[in-house]
C-alpha cells in the first residue's frame, strides 16, 4: 500500500481548474430529477477544507465539495488514485510506502530512535513498521482492515453498508459490557421498507466486531515474530488508524499481541481540528511531514551545491572575483 504526493500544475489556474470540471460534469448532490440541490454538505471534514481554502484564499472562489466527494467514490469503485489525480488537472510526483508515513506521525523522535513497533489498522489495508536507530527497519501490509469489519455486520444483520458503517463507530466494542445484552437497536434490512426492520443487541454487534478485530491483531502479531523484532514489539508497540477509536481496542489489542500498546495519534502539525485529530488520519498526517521533509532537504541540497559551486569558482578566480 502507498501513499501520494502531488502538485499542482501552474496552468490552468485552480478556478479554472473548478470551472473546466464543473462544465465538463453535472454535480448535483440531490439524487432524481426535480428534486432541489442541498443547501450545503454535511461533512464536517470537507467542510473544514472548504474554510481553510477561504481564508487562505479569500480572492478565489473554492472548489467545489461535493466534487472532492465524486473523486472518494470513485476511488472506494475501484478506479486508481493516479488517474483521479490525473483528472482533477494534478501531478503525481512520488509514490511513498504507507507503513512509513503512518510511523512518521504516529512515533515520537525518541520512539523511532529507542526502537518501535508501529501498525496502522487502516480501511483496507493493515501496515507494520519496524523503527530502530531512527531509520525504518521493516515493512510489511495486510489486506485487513476496518472496511472488513463493516462488511461483517451488513452481511450478518443483512443491512446496507452505510448503516453497518454507522452501527460500528456509533455503538461498536471491542470488549462486552455488563449491560450490552439490555440494550437493543434496530435497522433497516436490505431492500426493506421503513416498517421492515430488524431488533438487535449490542453484546450481537460486539459477537460480529470481535472475530475479525482479533484475526487482524494476529496476523500483525505474526508478521512482527516472522520479521525477528518481537522484542523491539515487547520494548513498545503503537497502533493507530480509524479501528482503534472503537472503545476497549487498547485492552484487546494488548491481550492479542501480549504486550503495552499505545494509541498513535497524527503529532507534528500544530492546531489540527478535533475532526481530523484521531487515528484515522495519522497516515495522511505522516503525508503531509514526508512532503514537508522531503521539500526542506530538497533546499538544503540546493543551498549545499549554491555554496560549492561558488567556492569552487573562488578557488579558481580568486576571492575577489
Amino acid at each position: 500500500c502507498s501513499s501520494l504526493e502531488i502538485d499542482n500544475l501552474k496552468k490552468p489556474s485552480l478556478s479554472e481548474r473548478v470551472a473546466r470540471i464543473n462544465q465538463s460534469k453535472n454535480v448535483n448532490s440531490s439524487e432524481g430529477k426535480g428534486k432541489p440541490k442541498k443547501s450545503g454538505i454535511n461533512d464536517p471534514i470537507l467542510n473544514e477544507l472548504a474554510k481553510l481554502f477561504k481564508e487562505k484564499f479569500p480572492e478565489k472562489k473554492p472548489p467545489n465539495i461535493q466534487i472532492v466527494k465524486d473523486m472518494i467514490k470513485r476511488h472506494e469503485e475501484g478506479e486508481s488514485l493516479e488517474n483521479i489525480i490525473n483528472s482533477c488537472f494534478l501531478t503525481v510526483t512520488n509514490f511513498t510506502a504507507k507503513p512509513y508515513t503512518s510511523a512518521l506521525s504516529a512515533l515520537t523522535d525518541e520512539e523511532r530512535n529507542q526502537g518501535s513497533v508501529c501498525i496502522d489498522i487502516g480501511a483496507g489495508t493493515t501496515s507494520i513498521s519496524v523503527f530502530i536507530d531512527g531509520s525504518i527497519v521493516y515493512a510489511k501490509s495486510l489486506n485487513l482492515g476496518g472496511w472488513y469489519i463493516t462488511n461483517d455486520i451488513s452481511k450478518e444483520l443483512n443491512t446496507p453498508f452505510d448503516q453497518a458503517e454507522a452501527l460500528k463507530t456509533l455503538y461498536g466494542s471491542a470488549l462486552r459490557g455488563a449491560n450490552d445484552g439490555e440494550e437493543i437497536f434496530q435497522i433497516p434490512l436490505i431492500g426493506g421498507n421503513d416498517e421492515n426492520r430488524l431488533s438487535f443487541s449490542r453484546s450481537k454487534l460486539i459477537s460480529i466486531i470481535k472475530p475479525r478485530f482479533w484475526e487482524i491483531l494476529m496476523h500483525s502479531k505474526k508478521c512482527i515474530e516472522q520479521s525477528g523484532y518481537r522484542d523491539i514489539s515487547n520494548k513498545n508497540t503503537v497502533i493507530t488508524g480509524g479501528t482503534m477509536e472503537l472503545p476497549g481496542s487498547i485492552e484487546f489489542a494488548e491481550r492479542i499481541l501480549e504486550t503495552r500498546v499505545r494509541i498513535g495519534l497524527p503529532s507534528g502539525i500544530n492546531n489540527l481540528v478535533e475532526d481530523i485529530s484521531g487515528p484515522a488520519f495519522t497516515s495522511c498526517t505522516g503525508m503531509l511531514l514526508h512532503s514537508i521533509l522531503m521539500q526542506e532537504n530538497e533546499i538544503k541540497n540546493k543551498t549545499k551545491n549554491h555554496n560549492f559551486a561558488i567556492k569552487f569558482i573562488e578557488k579558481i578566480m580568486g576571492s575577489g572575483f
